[in-house]
Parts: C-alpha cells; sequence; structure tokens
C-alpha cells in the first residue's frame, strides 16, 4: 500500500497502522514530499530484491534465510544469485590477502652438508668481446633478479656463502631475413654465449656450474631496432634463466 504524506516536520512523516506491518521500506523523495512504502510479508511471497528492503528488527542472515526458504522461484533465484556472489566475493578476498609464496622452497637454500645458503657474492662478469660494457649490463641486470625474484641476499665475497661469478665468451650476429630491394639485413639475430659457476665459499663445493650457456634474441632494423636494445634484451633474458638455473633438482 503507498501513501502520500504533506511534508514532514520532524524529518518523517506519520506511520499510522505501522504497528501492524512488520518491515517497512525506506521512504524515497518524490515531488518535494515523500512516499512511504509499506509492505507486510506474507509466505511465500518476497520484496522484489531490486528494492532495499529495511527492518531494525533482521540483520543479513535473516535476509538470506528468507531468500532461500521461499517459495517463489524466480524471486528466489535472483536473490540466491546475488548473495553467493557476495559471499564468493568477500571469500576471495579473504583468501588472497593470507596468500603468500615462500621462495626458498623453490631455489636451492642448502649445500652438501645442509648448511644454510643466505648470501651470494656477485663478481663482475669477465668478457672476451671487444664490444665493452656487455659485461657490466649482465652484471646489473643479475643483481636485481637476485635481489627481486630469490631468496638470496646480496653480500661483500668475504662475508657471502656463495659466489656467483662468469664470463662472456662469444657474441654472433647472423641474417634471418634480408631486404632483397636494398640489399640490406630486415631481421637480424644476436646470439651471446657465456659461461657461469655458483660455488660454495665454505666448503668449496660448487653448487652449478655452466660452461656454455647460449641466448639469443632478434632483432629488426626497419622498427628502429639495433645492436644496443637488442643487447639490453638478451642480457636481462640471459640473467633471468641464470637465476632460474639457481632452483632446486626437484623443483
Amino acid at each position: 500500500m503507498l501513501r502520500r504524506c504533506a511534508p514532514p516536520l520532524a524529518g518523517h512523516c506519520s506511520m499510522a497502522d505501522s504497528s501492524a506491518l512488520p518491515l517497512f521500506l525506506a521512504a524515497k523523495p518524490y515531488g518535494g514530499c515523500c512516499i512511504d512504502a509499506f509492505a507486510r510479508v506474507r509466505e511465500p511471497d518476497i520484496i522484489s530484491p531490486s528494492v532495499m528492503l529495511v527492518s531494525p528488527s533482521r540483520d543479513v542472515r535473516s535476509w538470506i534465510d528468507l531468500a532461500f526458504t521461499t517459495s517463489n522461484q524466480d524471486e528466489a533465484a535472483v536473490v540466491k544469485r546475488f548473495s553467493l556472489t557476495i559471499l564468493w566475493v568477500a571469500f576471495l578476498g579473504v583468501a588472497g590477502c593470507g596468500y603468500s609464496f615462500d621462495r626458498s622452497e623453490t631455489f636451492r637454500t642448502t649445500n652438501a652438508d645442509k648448511d644454510r645458503i643466505r648470501t651470494v657474492a656477485l663478481d663482475i662478469f669477465q668478457s672476451r668481446e671487444f664490444r665493452r660494457g656487455l659485461e657490466l649490463q649482465l652484471t646489473e641486470a643479475l643483481a636485481k633478479r637476485i635481489e627481486a625474484e630469490s631468496p638470496f641476499k646480496l653480500a661483500k665475497k668475504g662475508r657471502a656463502d656463495t659466489e656467483l661469478s662468469g664470463e662472456i665468451q662469444e657474441v654472433r650476429q647472423s641474417t634471418i631475413g634480408r631486404d632483397f630491394a636494398l640489399v640490406r639485413p630486415r631481421e637480424t639475430a644476436a646470439t651471446v654465449i657465456a659461461s657461469f659457476q655458483w660455488k660454495d665459499l665454505r666448503t668449496g663445493e660448487v653448487l652449478l656450474d655452466r660452461p656454455r650457456f647460449v641466448q639469443t634474441v632478434d632483432y629488426i632494423r626497419p622498427l628502429g631496432e639495433d645492436f644496443y636494445h637488442a643487447m639490453q634484451r638478451a642480457m636481462d633474458r640471459m640473467a633471468e634463466r641464470i637465476v632460474e638455473q639457481m632452483y632446486a633438482d626437484d623443483w
């Protein structure tokens, strides 16, 4: 039943006969006045879920129970889906906040004597290449990867548990595609060959040894890419793969 009332003096309309109605809907402004909509909830009827139900004597649990026990299947299905969606979103929020990933389970964190590995001394890589600076790019990329993606901390050689060292042996370039009109290389492959070793400084145990480690990237000259950009990507990708080599054997 809808009833139009006079403009309120104390912020609300009079509610005659409201004692007989256990539930009421919030008043909505209409034409400078307000309309109080009163409704008696009778089984098996249910108020449309598009209208906000206000009841001081009912909480969210009783509202959900009402939705699940009503015989109006169409209305109940809508309310059920809405309720389950809210509960599922809340569950995912709680579960997401408690999610954590222990990186120590991925990497090798002990030597053969079961001594804990916590720190790594990263030496600047050596280079046999005439192009200078490539070894510095690789060392810098490795330092960032170790700090960001592994459970180890970088330390000086005199205080570190282990040492990671290596050398850039060779850099090669080869043409993949050619522009036949201009007789120039269109797509070029750049290959970096390196070696590295991870060693325990306390026992002398070699934890990891890769005498030949190859990384290849390609770049397209007509797109503005050159050898410098290719080397940046190659060193970053090689550093990522070197850190992956430090994973535990059973991972």
